[in-house]
Parts: structure tokens; sequence; C-alpha cells
């Protein structure tokens, strides 16, 4: 018998300062770091957030979640 739980995302509601913060963190560390192997997954997570701030922003939202 299976006794492992499946797998679920932790999601949390963040507002723009937030998304703001990340972004200049994963931007930091990528500039910080250009050839390294975990680029393509700060890369992907810069992106994302990036995204979510767009969303954010064009539909005017105060928060979102991520």
């Amino acid at each position: 018998m299976n006794t492992t739980k499946p797998f679920t995302p932790k999601t949390k509601i963040v507002n723009k300062d937030w998304l703001d913060r990340r972004i200049y963190e994963l931007n930091n560390w990528l500039f910080e770091n250009p050839i390294h192997a975990e680029r393509s997954q700060k890369e992907h997570a810069r992106n994302y957030y990036v995204d979510k701030l767009i969303k954010l922003e064009t539909n005017g939202f105060k928060m979102i979640e991520v």
C-alpha cells in the first residue's frame, strides 16, 4: 500500500511589491552567475514572476496567486 501523499504545490497570494522584490533578486542572481547549473531554473522562475506581474497590472489586481 502506498502511503505517500500526492504532490501538492504550495501557493501564496502576493502583491506587486513582493513580485518586484523577487524579480529584482532573481535578476541580480542571474547577473552575478552568467554560467551556473541552476541558471535555466532561475530564468524560468524570473520569467514566471514577470508574467504574474504583467497579469496583476494588466487586470488591475492588488494581489495575485503564485
